[in-house]
This record gives structure tokens, sequence and C-alpha cells, in this order.
């Protein structure tokens, strides 16, 4: 029974027995891969693009923008890097906070080149403030947020009859056919800005953004949306086509966000809009199938204006077609974006925008893209699906059982200790080979240094195992007899005690009067001085010593020994009740 019980031991155990290769990689495996990939990216994009806080768009002349800005403080709140957060807050505050409202100039180099707002940075980190009042528990950020809340609603939203339609910026308010920025609309976060901000009715930006998507592919039956729309004051209207100079924009850029923030509301507030999002899809379904590619510039028509590839546009297309179409995304993750980002692992220097967009993607596929209020949200930390996929649920079970059961006969017993054994190596097997960092700077020393502590604590463990034994073979002890019948020796029992309250030296008295030893004497040694000590042992006829006071408790008992002459010394410390 043992032979076999000990064969299932170790096909159980990967550290005692070859690991099964043809198994497939587990979905929870590829998932702590993929959060260790996220983590990387953002290390890179921090080394490289982040200088004391300014965020430098190294392939556009060097210029920081209040967006670049704000998806850095979002990428900080989603990675729990709160030193980054401050330290690109406090230089957004101080650089580009210099309006005579709360809201940002969008443009920076040096000096301030463009005093004017952009709303989607406004909202971005508005958005991210309030979100990091949340998960670093920090009220002071969503005050910040809300006055920067209150400045987007006074300077960037118009109110036509019910509806509030959210602007470009502080300069299309005063228009006389305000521009709206299509991929600037992110009900998701006015969704938020309505949880702390009671003064405002955020939900009707929510409800003339949706309008706003319906009206460009329900009435203008277009395949991509514009980058660009006009709304008429009067009217309430929408045209694309600027009334007065016939201008129209294309679909670039610019438009490209529109699809991860509509990902993004799906996914924190679900929305009866899975038509819309089926149909923000379809043009891209259509071109994949035709061309395997999407250019970064179309026709408002969906005609290619570009032979260059949108990267950015992969990534926000990815983000929607994940809640809509597995094919799509499946697609796009396999045939572009798993390829541009090894390159990005591999620090190969990708566009600025592309890098923040590939992150914003993976984040929210791999659910790590929250606004921090969700229903039981504490238990989110915890990854349930990746601990069952790794914890050996089989050997736990048996060797608890095993546990119940040792004292029965030794061989339960010695398999008990393979079993545990067992446990123990396989977890520093797992922590060896899955979990060492070899990614960030400081990772080897910190992950190795942590994984050697645990070998430590193990090997203490094992040491006194090989040296104290199972107890298999142990015999019971036949107690000493004395020399002769009348041998009595004389026993002092000693009491130090110094901070301990009366009560616990009253209970080890109570003890030490009731053993049972003819000759015995009760010392307390007090090295604290209290007259409540010494009533404390006249009251049970024990002997008060007043301790010296120097080298602790063994000062206090050498000074006793010099005042005491019993054969031998039972020693009690004041909470330990004989």
């Amino acid at each position: 029974m043992l032979i076999v019980l000990c064969g299932l031991i170790l096909g159980l155990s990967p550290p005692l027995a070859s690991a099964k290769q043809s198994q497939q990689e587990r979905s929870s495996d590829r998932y702590i891969h993929q959060l260790d990939d996220l983590s990387a990216l953002w290390s890179f994009y921090k080394q490289t693009y982040i200088q004391h806080g300014r965020v430098v768009s190294l392939d556009e002349q060097g210029i920081t923008t209040s967006e670049g800005q704000g998806y850095a403080m979002l990428r900080a709140v989603w990675s729990n890097d709160r030193a980054t957060f401050n330290t690109v807050w406090t230089w957004t505050k101080q650089h580009l906070q210099v309006r005579d409202d709360k809201l940002f100039a969008w443009k920076w180099k040096g000096a301030v080149l463009d005093k004017n707002s952009a709303t989607d940075a406004d909202t971005d980190i508005a958005l991210a403030l309030v979100l990091a009042a949340r998960r670093f528990d920090h009220p002071p950020f969503e005050q910040d947020a809300l006055a920067i809340i209150h400045s987007i609603w006074d300077r960037e939203v118009i109110r036509i009859g019910s509806r509030a339609y959210v602007t470009a910026g502080n300069w299309a308010r005063d228009e006389d056919y305000p521009t709206i920025h299509v991929a600037y609309l992110a009900p998701y976060a006015y969704e938020i800005f309505a949880s702390v901000d009671a003064h405002h009715p955020w939900a009707h930006a929510i409800e003339s953004s949706y309008a706003i998507l319906h009206w460009l592919y329900d009435e203008e039956a277009l395949p991509v949306p514009p980058e660009l729309i006009y709304l008429n004051r009067q009217t309430g209207h929408f045209t694309v086509r600027h009334p007065v100079t016939g201008a129209s924009a294309s679909f670039s850029y610019d438009a490209f966000p529109i699809y991860w923030r509509i990902a993004l509301d799906a996914t924190w507030f679900g929305r009866s809009e899975g038509p819309l999002r089926q149909q923000m899809l379809g043009f891209f379904q259509r071109e994949w199938k035709a061309q395997g590619k999407f250019v970064d510039h179309y026709s408002l028509k969906g005609l290619p204006l570009s032979s260059n590839e949108g990267l950015p546009l992969y990534a926000t297309v990815h983000a929607l077609a994940f809640q809509e179409q597995d094919d799509l995304a499946r697609l796009l993750s396999e045939k572009k974006l798993a390829h541009l980002e090894a390159s990005a692992l591999a620090g190969k220097r990708l566009p600025y925008y592309f890098q923040n967009w590939l992150w914003f993607d993976q984040a929210l596929s791999l659910s790590q893209v929250r606004h921090y209020d969700e229903f039981l949200g504490f238990l989110r930390p915890f990854d349930v699906v990746g601990f069952s996929a790794h914890f050996p649920w089989e050997l736990f079970a048996v060797t608890v059982l095993l546990y119940l059961v040792a004292t029965w006969h030794p061989v339960l017993k010695f398999a008990f200790l393979i079993c545990g054994f067992s446990l123990c190596l396989r977890y520093l097997y797992w922590r060896l080979f899955h979990t060492l960092n070899f990614m960030e700077s400081g990772g080897p020393f910190i992950s190795i240094a942590l994984w050697a502590a645990e070998l430590y604590a193990f090997s203490t463990v094992l040491l006194l195992f090989i040296q104290v034994g199972a107890g298999w073979r142990h015999q019971p002890v036949r107690p000493l007899e004395p020399a002769t019948p009348a041998f009595a020796p004389s026993v002092d029992v000693f009491i130090p005690i110094y901070s301990e309250s009366c009560e616990i030296l009253e209970k080890t008295l109570i003890g030490a009067s009731a053993m049972e030893q003819a000759h015995k004497r009760i010392y307390v040694l007090d090295d604290s001085h209290r007259e409540e000590v010494c009533r404390l042992a006249e009251r049970f006829g024990a002997t008060y010593i007043k301790g010296p006071r120097q080298h602790a408790k063994a000062g206090n008992l050498n000074h006793a020994l010099t005042q005491t002459d019993g054969e031998l010394i039972v020693i009690f410390d004041t909470d330990h009740i004989p």
C-alpha cells in the first residue's frame, strides 16, 4: 500500500517527477504571463517617455500634450503605480493647468505653446484623479477632479434643449457651429463624473454621445466616423461638412480612440447598445476579409487614402471586437497585435501613440481597466482561477487526510511526511520556474532573494526534522526512582516579573502553591519594585525579592540565586502557570 501511495504522490508532484510536457499551457498561465507583459510595457514606457513627470512624444519633435499626460495618469492608476501618478500629476498641474479655469493647456515644449484645452485630455485627467482617489485611498484627488469636472461642464459642454453636448475644447463652445470631436466622447467617464458631481446632469452627456453615434451610423450610414462633426445651435442638428467653409473631416488617427472608449463603456456599464457596436465593427470585418489589414486613413465612404497601416487602429478595434466579435478579435491578436507587442517588449521603438493604445487594449482585455467601485470589488485582486490552476488540490487533500490518521500507524506517519515535503518542494519549484521576474530592473535580485529566503525557511524545517526525528522509534521513558526512598530535595520556585499585571501573576501563584512538593519555597522576583506585587506575594506566602534592575531577566535571576539555597530550582515566567 505504501509503495502505491508513494507512486501516486510522485506522480502528482512535478518537483519529484518530470512534468507532463504534453499538457497544453493553462489559460491561467497565459493570463499571468500577459499581466507580466503588461507590467513590462508600462515599465518600458516610463523609462522611455516620462521625464520627471513630463510625457515626451519623441516621434513628434519632443512636444508634450495634455492628452499624453492624461494617458500616463490613467495607466499609472491601472498599474497601481502611485509614485509615477504623483509625479505626472504634479508636473501637469504646474505646467499645463495655467488657464483661468481648471482645464489644461494642450501643448507644451519648454513653455505653453497653445493655451486652449482639449476635452479628451481634460476628461482623462479628471477620470484618472477620481480613480486614483479610490485606488490610493486619497480623497484630495477627488477634490482636484471635481474642480476639473465643473470646468469641463462650464467651458466645454453646450446645452441645447434637454441635451448636453461635449465639444472639442473651450474654443469650440463659442463657435457659430461648435465642433464636436467624435473620438473625445467618453460616456463611461460621464457616468463616473455623475457619481461624484451632483450639480450637473452628466446623464444628458451620455445620451448625446450615443445620439451622435446613432446619427452617424443609422441616419448617415457611414462605415467609419469622421474625426469632426459640427452642431447647429439653432436646430440641434449635426453636419459632417462645416456649414460655412464646406470642410469635411475624414477618418484617421484622431478618430481611432472611439472604438476603445465604447468598448470600455460596455465593459463597465453594459448599455443596450449591442447593435450599434456591431455596426461600428462591420466595416472592419469587411476590410479584414478583403485586405487583411487596416490603413491609417479612410474617406467617409470607407475608401483607403493611405497605404500605411494604422497600428493604433488595430488596438482600438480589437478592444471593441473583444466585446462583440470573437473571431475578429482573435485574428487581429494573432496576425497583428501579438507581433507588435513582442516588438514592444523587445524594446523596439514603436510610435508613441501606438504604445499607449496597445497598452490600453491589453489592459482592457485583461480586466485591469477598472473604476474601483465594483460590487465586491475587494475580491478582484485574488486570482481564483489562477490559484486553482496551480494549486495541487489532489496532493493537498491526500496530505490533510493523512494528517488526520498519521498517529494510527508509523506507515501513515511516513506517508504524511512525504506528502508534506512534496507540497513544499512543489511550491519551491513553482516559485523558481514560474514566478521570478527577469523583465524589470531590480527584478532578478528581488525575486531571487525572496525565493532564497523561502528556501532557507524550508531548510530550517528540514534540519529540525533531521535533528529531532520523526518519532516513530520513540519509546516511553520510565520515570527515574530516587536513590533512597527518603530522598526529598528542597525546591525553590522562581517567578520573575517586570511589567506584567498582578492578575496574571496571581494565576501563576495559585498554580505554584498547588504544586505537590513537600519542600518547596516560592519566590517572586520583582524588577518593577511595585508595592502591589509585594502584597500579592505575601498573600500567597511567597518570598518577595526586589530585583537589581540590571541585565533584564538574567540579572533578576542571578540576583535571586545569591539569596536562596534550594537544591533544585524551577523557573516560571509570570504568565507560565504550572
